[in-house]
């Protein structure tokens, strides 16, 4: 695990899908779709986009970590998501030895921690 799962409700990321052309039968892209809302129980919904959606600017980003509570937080369980609109945006050297999730031209990109 490296957080991904966070990502649909980070960045809207939902389900796969590939991109075929039609004359040549090729793959040309391969993308995820995306949605607004995750639909719980009794009709109550947990927001996605949360890093696309100016209401959350003032949330810099995420840090998650993996694992039991009683396990020591280093590089392998502890990651950083981005906000890529955040008013207040996290600086790079804040990121050093962390692994982080960022947004950046419609592309979500991880970049592990350096070992």
């Amino acid at each position: 695990m490296n957080g991904s799962n966070l990502l649909e409700v980070l960045y809207g990321r939902f389900k796969p899908q590939i991109v075929i052309d039609k004359e040549s039968g090729h793959i040309v892209d391969d993308v995820y779709s995306t949605r607004v809302a995750i639909m719980k129980h009794e009709d109550a919904s947990i927001p996605c986009n949360i890093f696309l959606n100016a209401e959350f600017e003032l949330l810099s980003g995420i840090l998650f970590t993996e694992g039991p509570i009683t396990m020591p937080y280093d590089q392998s369980n502890v990651y950083l998501f981005i906000n890529p609109i955040a008013k207040n945006p996290i600086k790079e050297s804040f990121c050093s030895g962390l692994s982080t999730w960022k947004l950046s031209e419609c592309e979500v990109s991880f970049q592990p921690a350096e070992a």
